[in-house]
């Protein structure tokens, strides 16, 4: 619920509010075990980053989610793929 609840302030043009319902869903997915809700939710704070310009911490969040996506078999390995190749790119651009 905490997870939905920021991305509805995400698609509601309020990211800091969104960051912050994140950040009290991820350790509520890391004490019961459940590996895909916490791929899932990093996945929605390291897009928050890359948004918000912060690549280095995004490329962060986003090679924990791909390790966490590969461990669960994710649908949406592609997707997460695709979007780790960007942020690595703006940094390259960026000389980081």
């Amino acid at each position: 619920t905490l997870n939905n609840i920021g991305a509805v302030y995400q698609v509601t043009g309020n990211p800091a509010k969104a960051l912050a319902y994140y950040e009290r869903a991820l350790p509520v997915f890391e004490e019961v075990g459940d590996r895909f809700g916490e791929s899932i939710t990093r996945w929605h704070i390291a897009t928050h980053y890359w948004r918000d310009g912060n690549l280095s911490e995004a490329m962060h969040e986003f090679q924990r989610v791909y390790d966490l996506s590969i461990a669960v078999q994710s649908p949406y390995l592609e997707r997460i793929e695709r979007e780790m190749k960007q942020v690595e790119a703006e940094l390259a651009a960026q000389g980081e």
